[in-house]
């Protein structure tokens, strides 16, 4: 008798249950695009400090050639008005030395305004007006020329108000422009480098101590790499800052103040100028006009003496003449003492200083000007660096961290 056998019944397999997938990949993932964005923000920031310096250094050596030019527009304008004097105290014809030397100086002045707005179209507004005011006087002084003195004299004392009004407008540009010298750019806040640059480095090694938590390694070499560029971007905006800071420094603050105080010398001497030889035009000598030849000659002198400039001893020892012979009424010996060109003249007096004055501020425009354009090749440099090194520490961070990645796959 044949017994089957009993069929086989399956048993219930015990389950088991389907591991979550890992989250770390996607972390990692998410880690390399911010140690990438870190990396182009440290770049893009020092990109932007050190090209806001290289603008204003590429700019500030202007202040100092505008108000060396606009020193040298007044002067040429006094000049004018002295010269004039003088062809009215000698008689001379319209076209004589002198009338003809103070059209050469008003011509030479409008010249020189016509360069000072196309080097800086900003300042147009005011030598527009100092131009048109330029022409003005200029016609005046024609006016004037060839006309006996007792004639002369009230038409140049027109032509020195219209030349009053000019330098007042000369004056202020040259106030905005030494307003402008003391602004320094954003670029230089040194804030604005070590704020964001630790910010970001902080990131960095955020991201370095979860990726040690998650691999069980102390350190990622990417992401120390990461670390390194941002302290080497950091340090390259902080030099660029330092050597951008010591340019400006020389060219808006030393340079620019040895100009300053040259053109105030030779301004005051040129006022004082005028006074002795006013009062000779006018034969006259008030107090009025004593007081304003010791104001004009002791802001001079001062400012002659912090620049190292010649003394002022042949001008005082001329003007003293002048003026005693004005209070004596010896019109001939203040005459020839103002018109003479020997060197116990007037004119004789002033020539050595006003050549060292202008020597003076040719050299300080100079050293203005190398200042910026050697820490402007330095800056470039640094530009370029910092936009690589930013790049490089990017690369290395995404790098170690795909190395991590592999580990998961």
């Amino acid at each position: 008798m044949t017994t089957s056998a009993p069929p086989r019944t399956s048993l219930p397999s015990a389950g088991v249950p389907t591991p979550a997938p890992s989250r770390s990949p996607q972390l990692l993932r998410r880690l390399q695009l911010v140690v990438a964005l870190v990396l182009v923000l440290a770049g893009g920031l020092a990109a932007w400090m050190i090209q806001d310096l290289r603008s204003d250094l590429a700019t500030t050596p202007e202040l100092a050639q505008q108000y060396a030019r606009l020193g040298d527009v007044r002067h040429q304008l006094n000049t004018a008005a002295t010269e004039a004097a003088r062809g009215a105290l000698l008689g001379e014809p319209a076209a004589g030395t002198h009338s003809a030397a103070a059209g050469e100086a008003v011509a030479t002045a409008a010249g020189l305004l016509v360069e000072a707005a196309q080097a800086r179209p900003q300042d147009a507004d005011l030598l527009s007006e100092a131009g048109q005011g330029v022409v003005r006087y200029g016609k005046a002084l024609a006016a004037a020329a060839g006309n006996p003195r007792a004639k002369a004299v009230p038409l140049l004392a027109a032509a020195d108000v219209q030349l009053d009004t000019v330098l007042d407008g000369i004056g202020a540009l040259q106030q905005r422009l030494g307003d402008e010298a003391t602004v320094r750019p954003a670029g230089l806040n040194a804030v604005l480098a070590w704020l964001p640059g630790l910010a970001l480095l902080a990131v960095v090694v955020w991201a370095s101590w979860l990726v040690a938590r998650l691999s069980h390694r102390v350190l990622n070499v990417g992401l120390v790499g990461s670390g390194i560029a941002v302290v080497v971007v950091l340090a390259l905006a902080l030099g660029a800052q330092s050597a951008a800071a010591k340019a400006s420094e020389v060219a808006r603050g030393t340079q620019f103040g040895h100009i300053v105080q040259v053109a105030t010398a030779v301004d005051e001497l040129d006022r004082a100028q005028r006074v002795l030889t006013t009062g000779v035009l006018r034969h006259e000598w008030t107090a009025d006009s004593q007081t304003a030849l010791d104001e004009a000659t002791s802001a001079a002198s001062d400012a002659a003496a912090s620049e190292d400039l010649p003394s002022l001893k042949a001008f005082r020892t001329a003007s003293t003449t002048i003026v005693g012979a004005l209070r004596d009424g010896d019109w001939t010996t203040a005459t020839a003492t103002v018109t003479a060109g020997d060197e116990e003249s007037l004119a004789g007096a002033t020539e050595g200083f006003l050549d060292s004055a202008a020597k003076k501020t040719a050299a300080a425009v100079e050293r203005a000007a190398a200042a910026p354009e050697s820490a402007g090749t330095e800056l470039a440099i640094q530009l370029v660096a910092a936009v690589a090194v930013a790049l490089a520490g990017a690369f290395l961070g995404v790098l170690g961290l795909g190395r991590r990645l592999q580990e998961y796959r």
